[in-house]
Parts: C-alpha cells; sequence; structure tokens
C-alpha cells in the first residue's frame, strides 16, 4: 500500500506521464502497490480493423514474455478478457472472478502461456478509455499464493481511475499532433525546395534537408547565429528587409541572393505565417521563407512523365530536356539520334499531353507535382 507521502506526488506522475510515456513505468509500479500486487501492465487495444495489442508499460513481469504474447492478448479466441468485455464498465476495475472462475481461466492460452509461468493469477481489470479505433486497459495481477482482488481493492484503484483516464486522453492527443507534425515534417523534408521557418527575433526555427543542404554549401545563403545571411553588407540588408516585412504580417517578399560561386543567383521568397500562435509562443515561426536554384531542375522525374502521360523512357528524355531550354540539334547530339527522331518523339509527346509548341509543355512540366525526395 502507498503512504500518505506517496499519495500526492503519484498524482502529478500519472500527468507527467501523459507527458512523457517514459514514466509509465514508475505509475504503474505505485499502482500495483495500491492494491498489493506483483505486477501490472498498461495495455492499449487496437481495434480497426482487426484487434491487435501493444504494452504503453509492465512491471513486475519478465520482459521476455511480453512480445510474445501479444497477439495471445489480441485474440478474442485465446483472451477471455476481450470476450467478457461486454460485463465491464469503462472505468471502474473489476476482479477477474467476478466474470471468469479460477478453473475456466486455467484453460485458457493466456494464463497458460502467460499468467502461469510468471506465477501470477489474481487480476483486476480496469477498462480505462474506449474509442471507435481503440481501447486502454489496466491489468494488475498477483499470483495464486496472495488471495484473490476484491471489494477492497475495487475501493482502493477506484479514485486513481479519473486521474489515468484523462492522462490517457491527453496522452492520444498529444500523440495525434506528434503524428500529424512527424508527417508534416518528413513531407517538407522530401520537397526540394528549400525552406526555412523564422521566429520573431529572425532565428531559424526549422529548417528542412534541401534547406540544410543549400546551407551546408555555403554558396549564397548561410547562417549567422542562427539567422538567414548573405556575404555582402548591401544584400543583407536587403535580405532583413524582405524578412522583416514578412515578419510584420503585411505582405510577403522576393529577393535575388548572389552566389559566390558566380552560378546563377538563388530566388527567395518570403511570406507571413499566422500570427495567432506567435502571440503565446516565441519559437512559432512569423515567416516562411522558400529557396530555389534555378540551376536545379524542378521538372517531375522521367519516371513520373511515362506514369502520368504514358511516354516510353524515351519520349520522357526528350520532354525534360526539352523543357530545359535545349535545341533539337543539342538533345539529338546528347542522345546519339537524328534531329528526325527527336522531332518524332516530341510530336508523341505533344499528342499524349495535350500539347500542341514548347511552351506548352514546358508550362504544363512546371505545373506538374514537383519532385519529391525519398524518405530518407
Amino acid at each position: 500500500m502507498l503512504d500518505g507521502d506517496e499519495t500526492a506526488p503519484l498524482v502529478g506522475r500519472i500527468y507527467d506521464a501523459a507527458l512523457d510515456r517514459t514514466i509509465w513505468p514508475e505509475v504503474i509500479d505505485s499502482l500495483r502497490r495500491v492494491v498489493d500486487c506483483r505486477a501490472g501492465i498498461l495495455l492499449r487495444g487496437v481495434l480497426q480493423p482487426v484487434i491487435s495489442m501493444e504494452s504503453i508499460s509492465a512491471v513486475g513481469m519478465d520482459p521476455d514474455f511480453g512480445p510474445g504474447v501479444m497477439a495471445v492478448f489480441g485474440n478474442p479466441a485465446d483472451n477471455p478478457f476481450i470476450q467478457q468485455m461486454g460485463r465491464f464498465a469503462i472505468g471502474e476495475p473489476m476482479p477477474r472472478q467476478a466474470f471468469l472462475d479460477d478453473e475456466t481461466f486455467e484453460q485458457h492460452r493466456i494464463c497458460k502461456e502467460f499468467f502461469a509461468p510468471q506465477d501470477l493469477f489474481h487480476d483486476v481489470t480496469t477498462p480505462l478509455t474506449l474509442a471507435p479505433d481503440e481501447a486502454t486497459v489496466l491489468s494488475l495481477s498477483r499470483p495464486r499464493s496472495a488471495g484473490p482482488l476484491g471489494a477492497d481493492a475495487v475501493a482502493a484503484l477506484r479514485p486513481w481511475v479519473p486521474h489515468l483516464q484523462r492522462a490517457l486522453l491527453i496522452d492520444r492527443h498529444l500523440h495525434a499532433h506528434r503524428s500529424a507534425n512527424q508527417a508534416l515534417t518528413e513531407m517538407l523534408d522530401r520537397i526540394a525546395c528549400a525552406i526555412l521557418f523564422i521566429a520573431a527575433d529572425g532565428r531559424v526555427v526549422h529548417l528542412n534537408e534541401s534547406a540544410a543542404g543549400l546551407i551546408a554549401a555555403g554558396d549564397g545563403l548561410t547562417l549567422h547565429r542562427n539567422c538567414p545571411a548573405v556575404a555582402s553588407p548591401k544584400g543583407q540588408r536587403e535580405l532583413d528587409a524582405v524578412l522583416d516585412q514578412a515578419m510584420s504580417g503585411t505582405s510577403g517578399g522576393s529577393l535575388l541572393v548572389e552566389r559566390p560561386s558566380g552560378k546563377r543567383p538563388l530566388l527567395l521568397f518570403a511570406v507571413p505565417m499566422s500570427r495567432g500562435l506567435a502571440n503565446a509562443w516565441p519559437e512559432a515561426p512569423l515567416a516562411a521563407v522558400a529557396i530555389s536554384d534555378p540551376d536545379n531542375s524542378i521538372a517531375p522525374p522521367a519516371e513520373a512523365l511515362t506514369a502520368l502521360y504514358r511516354l516510353t523512357p524515351a519520349e520522357a528524355e526528350v520532354a525534360l530536356r526539352v523543357a530545359e531550354g535545349q535545341g533539337l540539334g543539342a538533345v539529338a547530339g546528347q542522345l546519339g539520334v537524328s534531329q528526325n527522331t527527336i522531332k518524332a518523339h516530341l510530336q508523341r509527346v505533344y499528342e499524349k499531353t495535350g500539347t500542341r509548341r514548347q511552351a506548352e509543355l514546358v508550362r504544363l512540366l512546371l505545373c506538374s507535382p514537383p519532385p519529391l525526395c525519398a524518405a530518407s
């Protein structure tokens, strides 16, 4: 049992676990002591499209048993707790003997392969949350020799259930937001265009992989104290003015960024971001900056053209080279074929893409989905 000095801190740790899942073992360890149990497990069940179970946290159990029996936990034929779920009330602890007698329990695979090998037998189960797609359940267990869990265990657990439910709800919402942010971040990293987000103090608070590569190259745009910087004082003043204009929320701005290598200037565009979040969070970006390199191809890859327009590999190659502004003679020389062959390929490209001349083809390719990098 917990003493008085442990009760109040446990409430705080339950909510800490909602923010940091590594704290759940500490919470489960405290709860098992509330009802004098030796082991505890917090399970999340994914209900659609098929039932599957995962352990959020397990305490007092042999870790070698956990992964091997998750399939058993998620199989209604093997798991009597799932079979009897209709008798459970959400948020109400229920001793196992209230819905399943000892003899029947001993015949189930979950008892033979999970509970019995760990000298666990008596159990109190609490369904904590139930959503259309998932449920979470707390199970606390002890050996047969320790005796069944009854009304005293239910009474001891009941005050903690609302805190656990709220913490799991917070955890669910945070996990959804983190998953969405991870997906957005991955998508940004797949975009070939360099993208940076700028906070109110001018610092870069996030950049995608293309931007990191551009900055690492040091040819035009760099970072100074984590703020965008260019080589010349005049260029820096122009860059600061464009960024200030975007961060003011009034309008965006654009700029040509000269490059020491002598290559064509980078094309920089800055636009305002929503100011609502920035008022409450100093790290929130006020402006987004997109930078493209005119020397890099922005046309879709040849494989995309063959899939989108049913072009042959040779036709796709001709379409891309012509879209880059190369003449028919240059394309013929590079591909080692005659100009008549290139003209024939190009005519079929026009027919398949619904265009009639080179300018229309270029415009079509520029409007096609941008090339995306593979996931790293």
